[in-house]
């Protein structure tokens, strides 16, 4: 079976010490893939431009010690396992070095722990990796629905079982005339038309789909609202709404205009065909008539004056 590559940042003086580092490993099921370092300066350029997967350090080199590396390492801000190996580590040391930020701290002579560490370490640092993408990818998400929430045209609002308001995006003056803090903690049915009221209520109690309602602006008018809404459950298990609503004022008053001048047209088309029909009627009457007064002449030619 292949050994699992392992990109591994070396902080020694020893070579027979990062010949045992890299047999432990070997040993453990890895193919470290190791660069050397002795001194700050070659650990820092490591550091900026090097990929590595593990760092272990030296407690103690001839130019700086393995607490000078791990404060360089730190003020990097990157996540990568750190573990402390030394001859002589004394409890108070050690100790402070995991305060420090190393993830382990191994004695020389007892590198069997080694392997061990370092799968953890691996493992956890795998784990903060995906935790952190998934944070990111949160963010983003958050980021991108609360900007289509905030430039959307319709207001969206967040309601709980008993229909009061907990939430409305930014375009909810302009679209009803009330301030934020005259809608939240309302009730949706404080505003609706009374005739109305019974329709929304039954949209309502199903949780999901669409109504068609008047709402009095804050201006005392009512506008035609068409809300669409669907049931969700919060992080903390509460039943909410989410509820879209788009004015559609005008496009009743379209279509209401609309209606009336196709009723016009047709009661103008009902009267041209009344009015093409007695025409008709009075154009054969009236030859009719012609054939009758031609008649009645033509008797008074033969009849004696004053018959």
């Amino acid at each position: 079976m292949t050994n699992k590559p392992l990109r591994l940042l070396l902080v020694e003086d020893s070579d027979t010490d990062e010949a045992l580092v890299v047999l432990h490993l070997s040993r453990g099921g890895f193919d470290p893939q190791v660069t050397r370092v002795e001194t700050s300066g070659a650990f820092e350029h490591a550091l900026k431009t090097g990929q590595w997967d593990l760092i272990i350090a030296d407690y103690n080199l001839p130019s700086f010690s393995g607490f000078e590396a791990l404060a360089i390492f730190q003020r990097t801000g990157l996540d990568l396992p750190f573990l402390l190996v030394s001859g002589t580590v004394g409890e108070e040391v050690a100790v402070q070095a995991m305060r420090a930020g190393a993830r382990d701290y191994l004695l020389k002579d007892h590198l069997t722990r080694l392997v061990p560490a370092v799968i953890r370490e691996l493992r956890e640092a795998h784990l903060r990796a995906e935790r952190r993408a998934a944070e990111a990818a949160l963010k983003d998400s958050e980021l991108r629905y609360r900007t289509l929430v905030e430039n959307s045209h319709d207001l969206v609002s967040e309601i709980d079982l008993h229909g009061r308001v907990h939430y409305v995006s930014p375009n909810h003056l302009a679209l009803t005339g009330y301030a934020e803090a005259e809608l939240v903690g309302t009730s949706i049915f404080d505003r609706i038309h009374p005739e109305d009221q019974a329709a929304v209520q039954e949209t309502f109690q199903n949780r999901n789909g669409s109504a068609l309602y008047r709402y009095r602006h804050k201006d005392g008018a009512w506008r035609w609202f068409e809300s669409t809404g669907r049931a969700f459950t919060t992080a903390d298990a509460r039943e909410h709404g989410v509820i879209i609503t788009r004015d559609i004022t005008a496009s009743i008053e379209a279509e209401s205009i609309r209606k009336s001048l196709e009723a016009q047209l047709r009661q103008a088309q009902k009267m041209e065909a009344i009015g093409t029909l007695a025409g008709g009627i009075a154009h054969d009457f009236n030859n009719l008539l012609t054939g009758i007064l031609g008649n009645m002449e033509l008797a008074g030619l033969e009849l004696a004056p004053g018959h």
